[in-house]
């Protein structure tokens, strides 16, 4: 009798186990397989506005701090057109100049009417931020008043929601030394406001002129590091405008010890984006070995033009670019050309580095099927 009744115990305590585990082993089951083999994740979404809600759940999937695939990004200074965009491939995110900031702490606002057509291409806005007087003293006389910072910082906040931004970049070059702390004050207000509604906030730096000491540069790296969700470094111009000194835009050495720099100064890699030109110059110069005009031209232009009069182009394994030099009129042209097998050099330091992604000034400059070329494993998937 005894026997009999432990083992009818262990048959009930069986069949309840069975039935527990049934309980919570094939619900989790049908949310796995119908989940795509992902948990749920729970998103905080304010119920103040759809908008809002929107702008959440967009933003979770967006800082390229965290991104699954690198950033592909482009610059736009022209139009920006559905045309356009939807013809490169591979693209996920593009800025155009659409807020200025001037001396007295004023917004100027331009409107776009692509936004939705590039949310529904699954292309990312982050809006350029400029000054309208790019001096010094205007960006001085900015940075100096804390109320102007912070009316400057709620309003692109607020333009940021209207006009359902993804992010913002900014692009304020002309800082001077001894505003190093009011920009960086100016980069911690607006990041926090920023990240209180869940929009990206990137900033475009060009590399310091002496490496490794960044403590006496306008840009901190360690605070733009920290308060930044993506830093873009502009991989140009070694060689600017008006330099007495020919040389080349971007070269491999010059963008690598500038990386370097980048990483061992306060920004991480996994936030570090490589910014590349799609223009060169073409070097003018005398008998005497002056200077005459340095005008830049977008590599395609150019190519298409040595190709055209027959030039000679030499590889310069060191630069990892081309080079070319010619005579005409007694003046002596020199030009250094990175073209399509020189970035994607360039572009192969995103991976080896483990950097964020890559950026091209600007689409302007490059048409789709050079981008496409380029990039040509995003343009197959996508195709």
């Amino acid at each position: 009798m005894t026997s009999s009744l432990l083992r009818f115990s262990k048959v009930i305590v069986a069949s309840l186990t069975a039935t527990l585990l049934s309980i919570i082993l094939i619900p989790s089951a049908i949310i796995w397989v119908l989940g795509n083999g992902k948990p749920p994740i729970a998103i905080p979404v304010s119920s103040s506005t759809t908008l809002s809600k929107n702008l959440l759940v967009k933003q979770v999937n967006t800082n390229p701090s965290i991104a699954t695939q690198p950033v592909r990004l482009g610059w736009v200074t022209g139009s920006l057109s559905k045309e356009d965009l939807s013809a490169y491939h591979g693209l996920s995110v593009v800025c155009p100049m659409l807020v200025s900031v001037t001396s007295t702490g004023r917004l100027v606002l331009q409107q776009t009417r692509v936004i939705d057509t590039l949310h529904r291409q699954g292309v990312r806005l982050w809006a350029r931020l400029t000054c309208v007087q790019d001096t010094p003293d205007a960006v001085h006389a900015f940075l100096t008043d804390a109320e102007k910072r912070m009316s400057v910082v709620e309003g692109i906040t607020d333009d940021a929601r209207i006009q359902r931004w993804d992010g913002v970049n900014i692009d304020i070059e002309n800082v001077s030394a001894p505003d190093r702390a009011l920009f960086s004050a100016f980069i911690q207000e607006l990041s926090k406001s920023l990240h209180a509604t869940h929009l990206s906030l990137s900033i475009d730096i060009p590399p310091d002129p002496v490496l490794g000491q960044n403590s006496a540069e306008p840009f901190d790296h360690t605070v733009l590091g920290q308060y930044c969700d993506a830093v873009i470094l502009m991989g140009y111009d070694e060689h600017w405008a008006s330099d007495p000194v020919p040389g080349p835009v971007t070269s491999m050495p010059w963008i690598k010890s500038d990386l370097s720099d980048l990483t061992t100064t306060g920004i991480p890699a996994q936030k570090t984006i490589l910014g590349l030109p799609a223009y060169t110059r073409v070097w003018e110069q005398n008998q005497q070995g002056s200077l005459i005009q340095d005008p830049a031209y977008s590599v395609h232009y150019v190519d298409e033009w040595l190709t055209k009069n027959h030039e000679t182009l030499i590889w310069n394994p060191y630069l990892d670019q081309f080079y070319t030099s010619y005579e005409k009129n007694s003046d002596t042209f020199k030009i250094w050309l990175a073209g399509s097998k020189s970035l994607k050099m360039y572009l192969s330091l995103v991976a080896n580095d483990h950097l964020a992604g890559s950026a091209i000034w600007s689409l302007d400059l490059m048409n789709a099927q050079d981008w496409n070329q380029l990039f040509a494993s995003d343009s197959a998937a996508s195709q």
